[in-house]
């Protein structure tokens, strides 16, 4: 009986952060309504500039664990959006970089940084937000490996 209480408790964390998460991704979506972008762009606007240079096709899929295909048609409509734009240059050879364009960096200021759902983080005492951002960060780390990423995630 030890082990089913045990297997339920496991299960009451998955289902936890489960809820967690679709209630911040509601709040989310509602919050970037206004911007006409999605949680999933805002994500992306988010890794391309955290990545920097290393902002590849590639390297947001691997990031994200999404197929490419569903990467290349994200950015194409982010491209045409004028939020992100293709960047190549001398001794590129393989793909081209990313990077945000003047709209997407105001985008990104806006819905980023200064984004609403910080009010809620800020519910926690930054001790709890510290061992809440340890604890995601193994879990995150952990669970990438099933997707044989072996790196850790790109967590600015």
């Amino acid at each position: 009986m030890k082990g089913c209480q045990e297997s339920l408790e496991k299960y009451r964390l998955i289902f936890l952060l489960a809820r967690t998460r679709d209630v911040l991704y509601a709040a989310r979506v509602l919050e970037l309504k206004q911007y006409g972008i999605t949680p999933y762009e805002a994500s992306t606007l988010y890794l391309i500039q955290a990545l920097g240079d290393k902002a590849t096709y590639s390297e947001l899929a691997k990031q994200t664990f999404r197929q490419y295909v569903s990467i290349h048609s994200l950015l194409k409509k982010m491209i045409n959006a004028d939020l992100v734009k293709k960047v190549t240059g001398p001794g590129r050879t393989r793909g081209a970089r990313l990077a945000l364009t003047p709209k997407g960096e105001r985008v990104f200021q806006e819905v980023v940084v200064r984004g609403n759902l910080v009010d809620l983080i800020d519910k926690l005492s930054i001790t709890q937000r510290k061992q809440l951002n340890q604890v995601l960060e193994k879990l995150l780390e952990e669970g990438s490996k099933y997707f044989g990423v072996m790196q850790k995630p790109i967590m600015p």
